[in-house]
């Protein structure tokens, strides 16, 4: 089994079934519309201002080959005819619930030999 795949089958054990796979490079073709929301001030409180730091994920991690994307699935109460907010809005952050879940999976990274850092939204 190559390290994908391993990576997809620990994700899928923790429950997080959608996982996606990119090569790390500089977004260069995100620039102009981050900068236009930033002139605009379209921006708001919790976006990084420097837009380098956007688009370029190797001042992150200098030899970074790949980029891995995780959709969490938001908990919803299936007995609601009307549905207003997610499980996850009435209880902990999500930040920090997704954020114990990417330490899970940067540490089976590592486990594989490779390095991981882990951001939520």
């Amino acid at each position: 089994m190559n390290d994908k795949t391993s990576i997809i089958n620990f994700c899928n054990s923790l429950g997080l079934t959608t996982v996606g796979f990119t090569t790390c490079r500089v977004f260069s073709e995100l620039e102009n519309y981050y900068s236009y929301r930033k002139e605009k001030g379209f921006q708001i409180e919790f976006e990084e201002d420097d837009i380098e730091k956007r688009i370029n994920p190797f001042l992150l991690m200098e030899d970074g080959k790949t980029i891995i994307s995780i959709a969490f699935p938001y908990l919803h109460d299936e007995n609601r005819k009307v549905k207003y907010f997610s499980k996850y809005t009435l209880g902990e952050d999500y930040h920090v619930v997704v954020k114990r879940y990417l330490q899970k999976i940067c540490g089976y990274i590592e486990s594989l030999g490779g390095k991981a850092i882990g951001f939520v939204d």
